[in-house]
C-alpha cells in the first residue's frame, strides 16, 4: 500500500477513506453531544492533512483556527496495537454550557479545570464524545481502538495542537490529521458558532491497518 504519491501528497483513495472515517466517527459523536445539550450539531466536512514532525508549524497553521481564543484541549492516546491520538479542541463558552448542563450550576470563573466537580463533568463529557467516535469507527472498520484516560489542558488552539503533536512525535514520525468542526444549532435554528474541533491523529502504521480493514 502506497500512503503517499511521488510528490509526497497523501494518496487520494486513502484521503477519501479517512474523510469517510472522520464523517462516521463524528456523526455518532454529534448525536451524543446533541442528546446531552439538547441542541442539534452541524458538522463541517473533514479536513485530511498529513502531519510530519519536522513540519509541525505549517500543518498547525493549516488545521487550527486563528490565534487569540482560549480553548480547552482534551487528549486521549491510542492504546494496544494502534498508535496515535484523539484531540478535542473546544471553545470556552461551549465548556461552560456543558458544565451548566451536567452539574446544574453556572460557572463563570477562569479556573475551570481547578474545580474538581467541573473537571469531572467535562472529562466525562470528553470521554463520551471520544467513546462514541471510536465506537463508530470500530463499527465501520471492524477495528476497536482503545483510548487512554483523558488529559486536559487550556490555551490557544494552535498551542494545544502543537502540544499534542509533540506528544505524538514520541510515538511515530508521520501521522494523518482528520479534523472535523462542529457547530451547535439552537431550537430557533440559530447557529451558536464554531464550537469545537475533533481531530483524530493515527500514526502511519495505524492508518495502514484501518485501510487494510476497509479492503484497500
Amino acid at each position: 500500500m502506497r500512503m503517499f504519491d511521488q510528490d509526497g501528497n497523501l494518496d487520494a483513495d486513502i484521503q477519501d477513506a479517512l474523510y469517510e472515517v472522520g464523517n462516521v466517527g463524528l456523526g455518532m459523536a454529534s448525536i451524543t453531544i446533541g442528546q446531552i445539550l439538547g441542541m442539534r450539531v452541524l458538522l463541517a466536512s473533514p479536513l485530511v492533512v498529513p502531519l510530519e514532525s519536522s513540519r509541525i508549524e505549517k500543518y498547525v497553521t493549516d488545521v487550527v483556527s486563528p490565534k487569540g481564543h482560549t480553548k480547552f484541549g482534551f487528549f486521549m492516546e491510542f492504546q494496544d496495537k494502534m498508535q496515535g491520538m484523539l484531540l478535542l479542541i473546544i471553545d470556552r463558552d461551549f465548556i461552560l454550557k456543558v458544565i451548566e448542563k451536567m452539574t446544574g450550576r453556572v460557572f463563570e470563573g477562569d479556573d475551570i479545570l481547578d474545580d474538581e466537580g467541573n473537571f469531572s463533568a467535562i472529562s466525562e463529557f470528553a470521554n463520551m464524545i471520544a467513546g462514541a467516535y471510536m465506537k463508530a469507527i470500530g463499527s465501520y472498520t471492524g477495528i476497536r481502538i482503545y483510548l487512554s484516560p483523558v488529559m486536559a489542558n487550556i490555551g490557544e488552539g494552535m498551542n494545544l495542537l502543537k502540544d499534542a503533536l509533540e506528544r505524538l512525535s514520541c510515538v511515530c514520525d508521520m501521522a494523518i490529521c482528520v479534523k472535523t468542526d462542529f457547530v451547535l444549532s439552537g431550537e430557533d435554528g440559530g447557529k451558536v458558532g464554531n464550537s469545537g474541533q475533533v481531530i483524530m491523529m493515527p500514526g502511519q502504521d495505524s492508518v495502514e491497518k484501518l485501510m487494510e480493514a476497509l479492503g484497500m
